[in-house]
C-alpha cells in the first residue's frame, strides 16, 4: 500500500508536536530534580499525557498503513 503525501505530512508533524511536549516534560522534570518536593506534578503528568495521545494518532497512521 503507498501512503499518500498527505499521511506522511501528518505523520511527520504529529511526531514533532509529541517531541515537543516530551521536551517540555523533561524540562519540567528537570525542575523538579532538586530543592522542595513541588505541591503537584500535574503539568508534567499534563505533557506526558499530551505527547501519548500524539503518538497514539501517530500510531493510527502507522496501522493503517502496515
Amino acid at each position: 500500500m503507498t501512503v499518500s503525501s498527505d499521511e506522511i505530512e501528518l505523520f511527520h508533524h504529529l511526531a514533532a508536536q509529541a517531541t515537543a511536549e516530551l521536551e517540555d516534560a523533561a524540562a519540567l522534570a528537570l525542575r523538579h530534580q532538586t530543592g522542595l518536593l513541588p505541591g503537584t506534578l500535574d503539568p508534567l503528568l499534563d505533557r506526558t499525557e499530551a505527547a501519548m495521545a500524539l503518538i497514539r494518532a501517530a500510531q493510527t497512521i502507522v496501522d493503517r498503513n502496515a
